[in-house]
């Protein structure tokens, strides 16, 4: 098996209803940061996905958002991250991020989460 570097993280743009979603979360982007994996994600600073990826860069580990265009009033742009790329749709969203990622996990989210 080759060695993962990156990892694509689904999850919710909301915090959920349980406060356990946003401390697994963070505990995750902890881990993933302190064993040099890359986040790939929805881009987003809000809910988890906002979490996530600021739990990454608290201990010093690479992200990656990829949103689309229409998204990013709605969602917001986790703007500390390091790399921030825009796409013109959700077909290019996904694309973009199958191609960026090593492996592929889903935290709690909605419909959204579960269709990506």
């Amino acid at each position: 098996m080759s060695t993962i570097r990156t990892v694509c993280v689904y999850c919710g743009s909301s915090p959920g209803t349980n406060p356990a979603f946003i401390a697994a979360a963070q505990r995750f982007g902890e881990l993933m940061a302190k064993n040099n994996i890359a986040l790939v994600f929805g881009g987003g600073a809000r809910g988890l996905m906002g979490a996530l990826a600021q739990a990454v860069l608290d201990h010093g580990g690479h992200v990656i958002g990829i949103i689309p265009e229409f998204l990013k009033s709605k969602e917001g742009i986790q703007t500390a991250a390091q790399e921030i790329i825009i796409t013109p749709d959700m077909h290019s969203r996904k694309h973009t991020t199958v191609a960026r990622a090593d492996a592929f996990v889903a935290l709690p989210g909605a419909i959204g989460t579960l269709e990506e």
